[in-house]
């Protein structure tokens, strides 16, 4: 038997940290009671018992749960976890002993061991999702910051130059959402000066990146002189691109729209059903973001119907960044906007006076990447199909969850840690497409139905007249743009001008809102349109957020296959295309290791000794952003050869794999033709010179 006393705890600590942090509780335990450390040498006899006090905080064997049967049995009326009382008594102990430096320590000591211990049981590796890709992008364009706009899209043409096998290049651009600031401002976006700012920005943008790319093409043709107009002669460059001998892409805009966290951005005191209009001056809140970016969006598709050329550069929009701060109900009306019929034209007459027919947009939408749950994932990915109205040649960017092996994916997340709000649409979700869909996943309905009341309860408190498919309804209208007739319905037959004391209990929301009318038709019985105003309020925002534990065992593995397979059928018959990028996926994504790509398991069609049913969802290989990643589609392509290679795929069919791919990421870009240098410059060109008639006829 060994003693420690407090004068050598750092280095004993030292010794312990890297064991089970089981140990470091005893020792703090001890402490706290004044006593000395003692111990034996034999430490994994006492280590054996952090597996049972981590059970006992997921309510699994809590009979076992060694503190509570001994230093805190008298606790135990409480109905609380050892670990909470040990975290609760520890804050006392130093609010009273502010000179315990040393336990301090120790403390500290056991906090870092103890998140490092649950890391490696709940979500050991993370997802990182957009959030790391933002650090590097944040030092990518600090480095860009130092030139001109036009110096930086030069800097990046000329990256590609060295590519003779590049035959269509996209570049994103985003629109400014500053302009939300001065339409709020003006009192409505639908203010005439404020629709001609967002079309002004959006063509200034525009013409930065053409008139970049202009100078691209002279200096690749071997010409420096701005000045020389139409006379330049690109004969030179046009044989060598017939020849193979040399390549300039022809090049497509797509319009980028952020998720940021502003945009899911609910915090407030207001009413939004009855405040909305007037609080909107003074917050950036959910409404107004959506209100801009549709503006956005109408204003795009309206300027390729107004200027001729211009549908040929601007060619497609998507969103990206971070997944879990804005679910895609956010933006599905910014998707459907941009393809309403009333403003999207068939065709358009050029500066020649010819009609050409004018190609619909191409929507890209970067979904399935990050996902605290599976189902979270794969809801998302559905989401996007359903209410985006994706037509065959979309794509879905990355779209992780389609292809991730689910039981690698348990292994790594056997408890998970969700929002409610995100749990109970993930089950509304499966509901509706087993009631509405057929689907078939080993789940009886009436069970489900159960579990999402039970979570409705946990939200709403009482849910008197709160049925599963009014849930159901509410949250599908979440993806429709006209939630104003619900606020205006509410507002005129339900809202008060002032609070009643009896619509507030001490816990918060009595029944739906402070200023609800409890004596209107429907006193406190829940309907759909009570429900669809909740998910705009800032008050139930914070009850939506509330974490809860969702333990992934083994009879949800069938349910997840089955789910997956669903999902992947629906995107392999609709012709939507997903976008892989290995080297990005490694890093960013919830992908092990560069070989684990989980292509495969979307298309595998055509390898030799693939076994089970074969997918063939459209897939393409892509860099991501070049200039973060520090790689291009080549090396993406040459990863995936070694990865099948090391896998003991033939080599013949893996090339013949590759170049299906290949060919997949030419079909799918939303750069319909591929045009002659001459005749890119030619286009350009005019376009830039339409774009100025346009920003000067408007000032």
């Amino acid at each position: 038997m060994e003693t420690r006393t407090k004068q050598n705890l750092e280095d004993f600590i030292k010794d312990v940290y890297e064991q089970e942090y089981v140990a470091v509780i005893d020792i703090l335990c001890a402490l706290l009671k004044g006593e000395e450390i003692k111990y034996t040498e034999d430490l994994p006899k006492i280590l054996r018992m952090s597996e049972q006090h981590i059970r006992e905080e997921y309510g699994q064997a809590q009979e076992m749960d060694y503190l509570l049967s001994g230093l805190y049995r008298n606790y135990r009326v409480y109905q609380t976890s050892s670990e909470m009382i040990l975290l609760l008594k520890s804050l006392w102990f130093f609010k009273d002993n502010p000179e315990k430096n040393e336990l301090r320590h120790l403390f500290v000591q056991y906090l870092r061991r103890k998140n490092r211990f649950y890391s490696g049981i709940m979500q050991e590796n993370q997802i990182q999702g957009l959030a790391n890709f933002r650090m590097y992008y944040g030092e990518m364009t600090k480095r860009m910051a130092i030139m001109s706009q036009t110096e930086g899209c030069g800097l990046i043409f000329k990256s590609f130059s060295s590519n003779i096998h590049l035959r269509k290049l996209e570049v994103r651009i985003s629109p400014d959402m500053r302009i939300l600031d001065s339409g709020i401002q003006k009192g409505q976006l639908e203010y005439e000066q404020v629709r001609y700012e967002m079309k002004a920005d959006i063509l200034k943008r525009v013409r930065i990146v053409l008139d970049a790319y202009r100078k691209n093409l002279l200096e690749t043709a071997g010409i420096y002189d701005w000045k020389l107009g139409m006379q330049v002669d690109f004969s030179t460059l046009d044989c060598q691109c017939r020849e193979g001998k040399s390549a300039v892409p022809s090049i497509g805009i797509i319009f980028h729209f952020n998720k940021r966290n502003y945009v899911d951005n609910r915090v407030g005191s207001m009413c939004w059903v009855r405040d909305a209009e007037k609080a909107a001056i003074y917050s950036k809140h959910i409404i107004m973001w959506r209100s801009v970016m549709t503006a956005q969006a109408t204003a795009i598709e309206e300027l390729r119907s107004q200027i001729p050329l211009l549908g040929r550069y601007v060619v497609g929009i998507d969103a990206a960044s971070e997944e879990n701060q804005a679910e895609p109900w956010i933006f599905a009306p910014v998707y459907n906007a941009i393809r309403n019929r009333s403003i999207t034209r068939p065709v358009i007459e050029d500066m020649d006076g010819k009609i050409e027919r004018l190609n619909n947009i191409g929507f890209t939408y970067h979904v399935g990447e990050e996902f605290r749950h599976l189902l979270s994932g794969l809801r998302h990915i559905d989401e996007v199909i359903e209410h985006f109205h994706y037509k065959p040649g979309d794509r879905l960017g990355h779209a992780v969850a389609l292809g991730v092996d689910v039981e690698y994916w348990m292994r790594r997340n056997a408890v998970v840690i969700v929002p409610v709000m995100e749990h109970l649409e993930n089950l509304l979700w499966l509901w509706g497409n087993m009631v509405y869909e057929n689907w078939v996943i080993g789940i009886a309905v009436e069970a489900l139905e159960g579990k999402i009341l039970n979570l409705a309860k946990m939200i709403y408190g009482d849910i008197s007249g709160m049925e599963v498919h009014i849930l159901y309804d509410a949250y599908s209208e979440k993806f429709n743009l006209n939630y104003e007739r619900i606020f205006v319905k509410i507002k005129e037959k339900y809202i008060l001008d002032e609070p009643r004391e009896e619509n507030v209990s001490a816990n918060g929301l009595h029944h739906f809102c402070r200023y609800y009318n409890t004596s209107s038709p429907f006193g406190v019985l829940w309907t759909k349109e009570k429900i669809f105003c909740t998910f705009f309020c800032p008050l139930y925002f914070r009850r939506f957020q509330k974490p809860i534990f969702i333990n992934v065992d083994n009879e949800e593995f069938q349910m997840l296959k089955k789910v997956q397979e669903y999902v992947i059928q629906k995107v392999e018959q609709k012709g939507i295309y997903v976008e892989v990028n290995p080297t990005s996926n490694t890093t960013i994504g919830d992908i092990e290791a560069l070989f684990s790509n989980y292509i495969l398991n979307l298309n595998s069609k055509g390898l030799d000794n693939s076994h089970g049913k074969k997918h063939e969802v459209l897939v393409t290989v892509n860099s991501d952003d070049p200039l973060i990643f520090n790689t291009n589609c080549e090396n993406e392509l040459a990863y995936l050869y070694h990865c099948l290679v090391h896998k003991n795929y033939k080599k013949e069919s893996i090339l013949q794999w590759i170049d299906k791919v290949r060919q997949a990421g030419i079909d799918s870009s939303f750069v319909k033709k591929e045009v002659l240098p001459s005749v890119q410059y030619k286009e350009i060109t005019q376009t830039l010179e339409c774009i100025d008639d346009f920003l000067k006829l408007k000032r």
